[in-house]
């Protein structure tokens, strides 16, 4: 009597793991399909954060921006309607077509450096370059000291600007 009532708790116990490991096996097959369905380029064992205080932090940076590529967009708007304008002598007018070229160059010298750094450093860039400094914000809480040289490196390549005029900060 005594092995059946050993084979019968075996049995439950065996009964109880193919359950549990069923249940287990749903719950994976779930995910699966949920995840196929989101993005996927993540790096595997990247870490993503779900606090609502990062998130804010990624919308402000969204928003700051979109607001300074709006901002971007009337000063050339504006300057164009200057050229455009007949109120203005030779010499005002080569003044306002420089300041249009200058700003041009900034804009595309920035969307440079963004995919640039971004690619280095495997996150979220904005770049501001108003000679004779240039702005880089960061999505992240920390950097090491080999990102910030990457950072630099890319800025000094592409521009004419110092080390020292280059200001980096993070968003934490």
């Amino acid at each position: 009597m005594s092995q059946k009532h050993i084979s019968k708790n075996s049995f439950n116990k065996n009964v109880i793991l193919l359950v549990f490991l069923l249940i287990v096996m749903v719950i994976c097959g779930y995910m699966n399909i949920k995840h196929k369905n989101k993005d996927t380029t993540k790096i595997l064992g990247e870490a993503e954060y779900v606090s609502n205080i990062i998130e804010y932090d990624k919308d402000i940076f969204y928003e700051d921006r979109m607001e300074i590529e709006k901002a971007r967009d009337t000063e050339l708007s504006y300057l164009k309607t200057l050229l455009e304008s007949n109120t203005l002598d030779e010499e005002s007018k080569n003044d306002v077509r420089n300041s249009y070229i200058e700003l041009s160059k900034s804009i595309e010298l920035e969307k440079i450096c963004e995919k640039l750094i971004g690619n280095k450093i495997n996150s979220d860039v904005m770049v501001i370059i108003n000679p004779p400094q240039a702005s880089v914000t960061i999505d992240a809480e920390v950097l090491n000291e080999i990102d910030l040289i990457r950072i630099k490196e890319v800025i000094l390549s592409q521009t004419s600007l110092t080390p020292e005029s280059v200001k980096i900060s993070l968003i934490d």
